[in-house]
């Protein structure tokens, strides 16, 4: 349903948008710098025609023409987190992680409580090498979602991977209390 959703509101959007982009793109170029810098509603609307475009091209297999896309839904629109968050993953899907690790951690500055954007920042931190974030963020995860044994796993994991197999075992001493004792562990 997604899918048929994602297509249904960028037929809703191609409809509409040409018509009205034409004469408001005149009247952009009047603005000043400093209404540029507000986002307006119709930035928000273009921005979210942009943003559904991005997926559907994502989908489609079009990873450069998604990565622009979702750059420019970003300059309509700085604020929005899940903008980032989707550019980051096509920046994964590049193999650009660098990049994508930049967006990510402006994802989760915008939306710190998005659990998504913490765990994708997370991965991007630890596929850059930087494994101290990888950790800390790992550890913020666990403190919030204290039952989650995939959050659980991959700190273990950290811990392990980073040489510090003391906290590794406390961890999953933890997850062996909640689930019981497992050999594989």
């Amino acid at each position: 349903h997604s899918m048929r959703n994602i297509i249904i509101l960028v037929i809703i959007f191609s409809a509409v948008l040409p018509v009205q982009g034409i004469s408001q793109k005149k009247d952009k170029k009047k603005k000043s710098k400093q209404e540029k810098a507000e986002v307006t509603e119709q930035d928000r609307f273009m921005q979210a025609d942009l943003f559904v475009q991005a997926v559907r091209e994502r989908e489609l297999g079009n990873l450069e023409r998604s990565r622009q896309m979702f750059t420019d839904a970003i300059q309509l629109n700085p604020e929005d987190p899940a903008a980032y968050y989707e550019n980051a993953r096509v920046h994964q899907a590049l193999a650009r992680n660098d990049e994508a690790l930049v967006l990510a951690k402006q994802a989760v500055d915008l939306d710190n409580q998005n659990k998504w954007y913490k765990v994708l920042y997370a991965d991007l931190a630890k596929v850059n090498n930087q494994f101290e974030e990888y950790i800390r963020v790992y550890e913020e995860l666990v403190e919030a979602y204290p039952t989650d044994l995939t959050f659980l796993n991959q700190l273990a994991f950290a811990y392990f991977y980073t040489g510090d197999y003391q906290h590794a075992v406390d961890v999953y001493q933890r997850i062996e209390e909640m689930v019981g004792v497992n050999e594989a562990l």
